[in-house]
């Protein structure tokens, strides 16, 4: 609960104010609780307040103080009268929105000086957005109210089965004709595209606008505000819809906030379906840009409730949370206020359950605008190096700057902090504690290599002649010797040819002979044929001792992906298996180029641990740690690939075999020692884990920060 008196009430108590004339006031009930919404008319202005916080200002008036007022208010109502804390802030907060008339204006400009700071800091923070700003131009409504009956035509039952038909159709479309999509989608931002992109930007963001201001005039609400906003510097149409704040539906609310998806998803289905209809030319490029445009840009910009779009603004009226985002923020401030200084203050939440959301959406919104923010920064830095680093200045400014600035401002001069001078330095020795244990002190740190087992002497058996299986003679796992037979094939075609070859063969003998008694000029022909014959034969005969798989060395037969079922057909080059030393094995895993530099670092006492992923699970201690000094694009296995189910990104090329890494890589080997108890795992993946030296948190942001300015823009 709020403090009910405030060491600040002197600074308001003799002030003379009232309501404006040109406030207007609309009752709602909000998630089944009633407030009323004061509306400015002169610019469109909006403030929600409770009933308890209306019943006072309908008491107020220029020919009483407000000390008068709040004396007379608590006779009449002393089980609802609001606090002096509370009223300081709700009257500075109707004063920053203009709503109030002051008698004795020649006092006023002390009462309310938290909210002189605080439209200092709103200038502030408009010269430092340069991601988002709004510039008005002119005035819409006119032209709306001219065209009122088109728009309650345009939203209608019957115009929304259209616009069903229309999106679907055009989403049928898309799907049919997916790999084209693919195709042209990695020339978006191409050169010779740029053009018909920014003009299929800037047309269809009109058209969303107009979409809202549509759908706000539908419901009987006024738009006054028309211009251009700059967009991380690209400028684009925006109109002001907020009278639907105070309409009653809240379904009317978010049915404005989703009218500028619904317009630009019904564009992006007509684009679909000319762009699948058409072939490459003029058209079918802008049809593109526009089904691309307005679905990505509806869907993951405006259907984003993280971030203040379309969708934030629908969220909150279904919800019924007004300004979630800064209640959000407030949420927060009330919690550390609350628990971390012991500062009791006015929650923004009414209850417990608004309460979590607040926290749970401000959480996730700061964490997403971080992250986005990042995202923009190395965009913009990819093309424009100098304006990246200019972003990414005025970001740590708006972020990590002024909120601490704000942090040391509010302990040091907050008389409510004041009286907590024990908790807070407390409070305050806690978290440089924390931070100092958090950045400076080391910690000991580690990496991950996936990788594969092999062993280090081992021979890959493969199919040498097509045939069936006849005989398995080994299972997987069995010890066999050299020279013993692992698996019988057969194959009756090339019986067959061996046969007919050697009647052939036995023909021109006959004929050998024959020449040499009777025609000694065909003898040198057919000396030639049947010693082309008889090499044929020797091939064939060759292939048929192959079709006998024979080992070629001691040790385990391993063959974890064949699968012995006979009478089955296995063409030449198939592998079957491998025949390994099962004494010794060597781990062959990949490291980025990143990890590749801690690893040099600290490579005199690198040690290891290899995990094996197979059922048993096994895990192997290794000090024997090899890092091979150069770069390989080539994967000791495609089963590390991204096409063999690994974490390593690879190329499409069809010639690689799943095997060339998409960047360079360093390879590190670790030997391992297998033993009885253990199975053996040729082939098997797993992960490497290597220990470095202890590295402190802030070191470690230092080195990253430094290798992306080299990777990326080659700077250190």
């Amino acid at each position: 609960m709020s403090e009910f008196f405030s060491e600040s009430w002197h600074r308001v108590a003799k002030t003379q104010i009232g309501l404006v004339a040109s406030v207007q006031i609309h009752k709602q009930r909000f998630r089944g609780v009633t407030w009323y919404v004061l509306r400015d008319t002169f610019n469109d202005k909006f403030f929600r307040i409770r009933p308890e916080a209306y019943q006072f200002l309908m008491h107020l008036t220029p020919e009483k103080t407000v000390q008068e007022v709040w004396l007379e208010f608590i006779e009449k109502y002393p089980t609802v009268a609001p606090g002096q804390e509370e009223l300081i802030q709700l009257l500075s907060q109707l004063h920053d929105a203009n709503l109030l008339y002051f008698k004795n204006r020649t006092d006023s400009s002390r009462i309310f000086e938290r909210y002189q700071k605080q439209k200092y800091q709103k200038k502030q923070q408009q010269v430092l957005s340069i991601f988002f700003s709004k510039f008005s131009l002119l005035d819409p409504d006119a032209f709306l109210n001219r065209i009122l009956p088109l728009i309650q035509n345009v939203f209608s039952v019957k115009a929304a089965l259209i616009w069903f038909a229309i999106v679907i159709s055009g989403g049928v479309a898309v799907i049919e004709h997916f790999d084209e999509l693919r195709d042209q989608s990695q020339g978006l931002l191409a050169p010779d595209n740029l053009f018909w992109f920014f003009v299929a930007l800037f047309f269809l963001k009109l058209w969303h606008e107009f979409g809202h201001a549509m759908m706000c005039k539908r419901f009987g609400g006024q738009v006054h505000s028309m211009g251009v906003m700059l967009l991380i510097l690209t400028p684009l149409p925006f109109m002001d819809a907020s009278a639907s704040w105070a309409f009653r539906s809240r379904w009317h609310r978010a049915l404005v906030g989703a009218a500028g998806m619904i317009a630009e998803l019904f564009v992006a289905g007509i684009a679909a379906l000319i762009w699948a209809n058409t072939g490459a030319g003029t058209l079918h490029s802008l049809c593109f840009n526009v089904m691309t445009i307005a679905s990505i840009s509806s869907l993951v910009f405006n259907g984003n409730p993280l971030i203040r779009f379309d969708a934030y603004y629908i969220l909150s009226d279904i919800l019924e949370i007004p300004n979630l985002a800064q209640k959000s923020q407030r949420q927060w401030l009330f919690w550390i206020q609350k628990y971390a200084f012991g500062v009791d203050d006015i929650s923004p939440a009414q209850t417990i359950k608004e309460s979590v959301l607040l926290g749970i959406y401000g959480l996730l919104s700061f964490l997403y605008r971080l992250l986005i923010s990042v995202g923009i920064i190395l965009f913009t830095a990819d093309e424009w190096l100098f304006l990246g680093f200019l972003m990414a200045m005025l970001t740590g400014i708006t972020l990590i700057v002024i909120p601490a600035y704000r942090a040391a401002n509010y302990l040091l001069l907050s008389q409510k902090i004041h009286r907590k001078k024990s908790r807070t330095y407390s409070v305050l020795a806690v978290f440089l504690l924390l931070v100092s244990l958090l950045c400076f002190i080391p910690y000991s740190s580690e990496i991950e290599a996936t990788g594969i087992v092999e062993s280090t002497h081992f021979t890959s058996i493969f199919v040498e002649t097509n045939g069936y299986l006849k005989k398995v003679n080994v299972k997987n796992g069995q010890l066999v010797s050299q020279g013993d037979t692992l698996l019988e094939f057969e194959n009756n075609e090339l019986a067959l040819s061996i046969q007919s070859l050697n009647a052939k063969i036995t023909e021109e003998q006959i004929l050998l002979t024959q020449a040499r008694n009777e025609n000694i000029a065909d003898l040198d022909s057919i000396e030639k044929y049947l010693l082309v014959l008889e090499e044929h034969l020797a091939s064939l005969q060759k292939d048929e001792k192959k079709l006998n798989v024979i080992a070629q060395q001691s040790g385990i037969w391993v063959a974890p992906e064949f699968t012995p079922k006979q009478e089955n057909w296995f063409k030449r080059g198939m592998k079957l298996g491998s025949i390994i030393n099962p004494k010794q094995y060597r781990f062959t895993a990949v490291v980025t180029q990143e990890q590749a530099f801690d690893l040099f670092e600290g490579n005199a006492n690198t040690r290891g641990e290899v995990k094996v992923r197979v059922d048993t699970q096994p895990t192997f201690n290794t000090n024997a740690v090899q890092i091979i000094p150069y770069e390989r694009r080539e994967l000791p296995s495609a089963a590390l690939g991204w096409l063999g189910g690994g974490d390593i990104a690879v190329t499409h090329n069809a010639k690689s075999s799943g095997k060339e890494a998409a960047e360079s890589f360093f390879e590190v080997r670790a030997d391992i020692q297998a033993n009885e108890t253990e199975p053996f795992f040729h082939g098997s993946s797993g992960i490497l884990r290597l220990e470095l030296p202890p590295k402190s948190l802030i070191s470690k942001v230092a080195k990253t920060i430094n290798q992306t300015l080299l990777k990326r823009y080659k700077l250190t």
